[in-house]
């Protein structure tokens, strides 16, 4: 079996916002109260460009 590792994109937006949001409403690991919206989500990855990943290469 191949593990496949890769950046996310846009598209990925919704399942990532998803999946965060699951946490934020049953579990304590995110200090957060209120789940994200997409438009929140949209715009964390906006502010999060891939070059601020630590050891990413293009």
């Amino acid at each position: 079996m191949t593990t496949l590792l890769r950046l996310s994109t846009e598209t990925d937006l919704a399942t990532i916002n998803e999946i965060y949001n699951e946490y934020v409403l049953r579990s304590t690991c995110t200090y957060q109260f209120e789940p994200d919206t997409l438009t929140d989500r949209l715009a964390w990855f906006q502010d999060h460009p891939p070059e601020q990943i630590p050891g990413h290469r293009r």
